[in-house]
């Protein structure tokens, strides 16, 4: 016995949210490795650290970070809705989404 082929429906906004995808160059890892990694490289050369900011806005006339990607499933700011339970930096995501709250642009809640 042969199953038929599953169909899917198209595509659509419903299915799809909005999503917004930028170039490697701007992508900067906000997790504990990567903040250990850029800690250890800046404490043994004394310099910026190349190795893991290297070609953060490379072909641009502003360099520099441009997203903050927190890497793994659940490892977002938004699933730590309790203050205690947040990283330096999660705490900084929220501080900014508050902000967003106050002028009316907000669309999470805890």
């Amino acid at each position: 016995h042969q199953r038929a082929p599953r169909t899917f429906p198209p595509l659509s906004r419903e299915l799809l949210q909005p999503h917004l995808a930028l170039p490697q160059a701007y992508n900067f890892f906000v997790d504990s490795y990567h903040g250990q990694e850029l800690h250890r490289e800046w404490k043994e050369t004394a310099t910026i650290p190349g190795k893991l900011l290297w070609g953060l806005g490379a072909g641009s006339m502003h360099p520099g970070i441009r997203m903050l990607h927190w890497p793994g499933h659940f490892e977002e700011p938004w699933w730590r809705c309790l203050p205690r339970a947040r990283s330096i930096s999660d705490q900084l995501w929220w501080d900014a989404h508050h902000e967003a709250c106050e002028i009316g642009k907000c669309y999470l809640a805890c």
